[in-house]
């Protein structure tokens, strides 16, 4: 598995015990870890091959949204912890008063609520990743291949299906416009109406990584 091990935590681990919570108190010496970036193959963890010859840029975040994250959640940064901390799932769509950005999307390799709160986890913010769609039935999921994906709707922060991905409504004022090209998300493959909560290979540009 080369470089997916070789970096501390290794892709698909996290820093902290598996499945116990890491409170703000016992942090220690893992907060310089914060933000560290890394490229790792674009490659599913399910098959460990590789989509093509590109890499992923990740960055190393703490999970402080309070729960757990799950692979393919689309997070925010925590407010004054930018490229350090994951503070949200996100759970709206940008509007004309509102950026709503998605800054990082947790890594594949993670299974679900596999991130407690706490924990350092890899999260990708440029390349390939399998996210997933919006649990809604309607105008979020219909998604051509080349569709711009912003954040989903969902009820809050904390519901079932925040961190998900839908269709940008690209209807409204050019403000609107603006606010949802700061962050890019496109749609590798295609889904449906009845492709509620599916899985969808995306392409992201949300940072840089050096």
């Amino acid at each position: 598995m080369g470089e997916h091990t070789q970096i501390n935590p290794p892709r698909g681990h996290t820093w902290g015990t598996p499945g116990t919570a890491v409170s703000s108190g016992d942090y220690g010496d893992s907060v310089y870890k914060e933000g560290l970036t890394a490229f790792f193959d674009n490659m599913p963890k399910s098959t460990m091959v590789k989509r093509d010859q590109s890499r992923n840029a990740m960055i190393l975040l703490r999970n402080v949204t309070g729960g757990t994250l799950s692979g393919g959640d689309a997070v925010s940064f925590a407010t004054g912890y930018p490229n350090m901390r994951a503070g949200s799932k996100v759970y709206l769509p940008p509007t004309a008063s509102a950026f709503n950005d998605i800054d990082a999307i947790v890594d594949e390799w993670y299974g679900s609520g596999a991130v407690p709160n706490g924990h350092l986890f890899w999260a990708i913010i440029k390349g390939q990743v399998l996210a997933y769609t919006s649990y809604l039935a309607g105008a979020e999921n219909l998604i051509p291949v080349g569709t711009r994906l912003v954040a989903g709707t969902a009820s809050g922060s904390t519901a079932t299906y925040a961190g998900k991905l839908g269709a940008a409504d690209l209807t409204g004022a050019t403000q609107l416009l603006a606010n949802m090209m700061r962050k890019r998300i496109q749609a590798l493959s295609a889904k449906t109406t009845a492709n509620t909560n599916a899985s969808i290979l995306v392409e992201v540009d949300l940072g840089t990584a050096s």
